[in-house]
């Protein structure tokens, strides 16, 4: 029996003409050979500490980035009063974390510290009147996103607010609220929010 080595790994292998009665013994020297050349190459055995946490990484850069996407049902905000906005779903791709419906529905959460863009879309039913949307961070001062005046024949129509890189720390909150002084209760059914992780 002879075992031969590639040139540049040092893997071993048989002669085309081995015997069956050398095999086992073979295969076992080709087998300590393989491995000892897969170690000096660098080639961490499976389950390394080092391999464990590499795949941990991967699996964390593999994952979707935070992101809620939630909306309210009927919703009808009185005249002249500053409204928070409470959501009645988020969509099921959305980080679970970031809304629960119970007992805080008004609030969008950071899960983790970074840079979100907030987009908010409110969906006005006719009427006279100003129209405004903003936003407060863990209860603190109101922020106006988007503010207007309906025109002489009235506001219908979708009202949207696009506010990128706002920063939050893991834990806080952006609650949203709108505005409307048509003169009475105003329907704005369905209005929706995301807020996602953008760097």
């Amino acid at each position: 029996m002879t075992i031969h080595y590639t040139p540049n790994y040092g893997l071993a292998y048989l002669d085309a003409d081995t015997a069956l009665v050398d095999l086992a013994a073979a295969s076992q020297t080709l087998a300590e050979r393989a491995d000892a050349a897969l170690t000096a190459g660098g080639v961490a055995p499976p389950g390394a500490a080092d391999l464990v946490a590499l795949s941990g990484r991967v699996t964390t850069l593999e994952q979707r980035r935070p992101r809620v996407s939630v909306k309210t049902g009927t919703f009808s905000p009185a005249s002249g009063t500053l409204t928070p906005v409470a959501f009645a779903s988020r969509s099921t791709l959305s980080t679970a974390s970031m809304w629960t419906a119970s007992p805080n529905p008004t609030r969008l959460v950071a899960p983790t510290t970074g840079e979100y863009d907030l987009s908010v879309a409110v969906p006005w039913a006719t009427g006279t009147g100003q129209r405004a949307i903003g936003y407060a961070i863990n209860g603190g001062t109101f922020t106006y996103l988007e503010n207007v005046t309906a025109p002489a024949g009235g506001f219908s129509g979708e009202q949207t607010a696009l506010k990128r890189s706002i920063e939050l720390t893991a834990g806080q909150y952006i609650e949203l609220s709108v505005l409307q002084n048509s003169g009475a209760a105003l329907a704005a059914n369905n209005t929706s929010a995301v807020l996602s992780l953008v760097g």
